[in-house]
């Protein structure tokens, strides 16, 4: 299993975007960042530099992930874990954030641990299942003899 949020950028993508199209882990969490991409430096006369994006990176399906990032098998939101903040948006010094405990993280070890199941993720968060077709490793639960 593999956890992605909207901070998950370059390798962490590129990794997470052939272990799920090679159906070798489900991703779960939020859509990722989108940066996937090579950069190449170029040093100007005057002293100042341009980063250009010069490749994308695929997913082994051919899909760019640079262009909308990776798309989780199980979505489910992230806790707000940011600070309290003043009247002009700057952090309250001593403030607690908001929610303390890893919403995606124990999500996450509650369906390997079989505690749940995808689809009562998917009714508890509002979270969608991307794709027709169930995911290998939630198709590989005990069987009844």
């Amino acid at each position: 299993m593999v956890i992605t949020d909207r901070a998950t950028a370059g390798g962490a993508e590129i990794t997470a975007a052939a272990l799920e199209d090679g159906k070798r882990a489900q991703v779960v969490g939020e859509r990722s960042y989108g940066d996937a991409s090579l950069r190449k430096t170029i040093q100007m006369d005057d002293g100042g530099a341009v980063i250009l994006s010069v490749a994308k990176y695929y997913s082994p399906l051919g899909k760019a992930i640079q262009d909308g990032g990776v798309t989780p098998t199980v979505q489910l939101a992230e806790n707000d874990n940011s600070p309290e903040l003043d009247q002009d948006g700057n952090p309250i010094p001593g403030s607690a954030p908001k929610e303390t405990e890893d919403n995606l993280l124990k999500q996450s070890i509650e369906l390997v641990t079989g505690k749940t199941t995808v689809a009562q993720l998917t009714n508890q968060t509002g979270g969608l299942i991307s794709g027709d077709e169930q995911h290998p490793i939630i198709q590989k639960s005990p069987q009844e003899p």
